[in-house]
């Protein structure tokens, strides 16, 4: 009897172990995944931000928080550097959309009728649906689902704002990840651009 207490004792203390470290390696996992995601996917926005002009940048919260801007790189699938016409004034090509769609950061673009060096001034208001829907591609994935976020300004799982020029802009990301039925890791992801095409 003493023999068999001492082995449920120490099959007890193995079984805890076990759990202690399987939930441990789960946050890791979870951790890994969300900071990969959100790594990739704010610096695929924030390179494309870079090479347009804050004048044209547009971030709305309805239907869905997304961002729209210029950009003067060729239209898919010719996708390249920028464009400069041969007087190296830089040459807008198309329009650029991020959006947050429940848990992935999807983009899309709108080509101009015609390239030109001068931005449509104002800026037209596209939203995230004036892209059509079905050409946007996923760019992330585990952003923080709207239902998870108390919607205000401040808490989107996709936000631009300003910076502390005109030429700056500020972007954050939140993505999250179940670690277990009562657990969830979160990262917030933030980055600022200074963009280059100022005039």
């Amino acid at each position: 009897m003493v023999a068999s207490a001492i082995l449920l004792l120490m099959l007890g203390v193995l079984y805890l172990l076990m759990v202690g470290g399987l939930r441990y390696f789960q946050q890791a996992r979870a951790y890994q995944n969300v900071q990969m995601e959100s790594t990739l996917g704010l610096r695929k926005l924030l390179a494309e931000l870079q090479d347009s002009r804050a004048s044209t940048v547009v971030y709305r919260q309805n239907p869905t928080s997304h961002v729209v801007f210029l950009s003067a790189c060729l239209p898919h699938p010719n996708a390249g550097p920028v464009v400069h016409a041969p007087d190296g004034h830089v040459q807008w090509q198309k329009w650029v959309c991020y959006r947050a769609n429940g848990s992935n950061l999807e983009r899309d673009e709108l080509p101009l009728g015609a390239p030109t060096t001068t931005p449509p001034s104002p800026a037209p208001v596209y939203g995230a649906f004036d892209f059509g829907g079905a050409d946007f591609k996923v760019m992330a994935r585990n952003l923080k689902t709207p239902e998870d976020l108390t919607l205000t300004p401040l808490n989107r799982s996709l936000r631009v704002w300003g910076g502390p020029t005109a030429d700056c802009m500020r972007v954050q990301l939140i993505f999250s990840e179940n670690t277990s039925s009562t657990q969830v890791t979160e990262l917030r992801a933030q980055g600022q651009v200074h963009m280059y095409n100022r005039f």
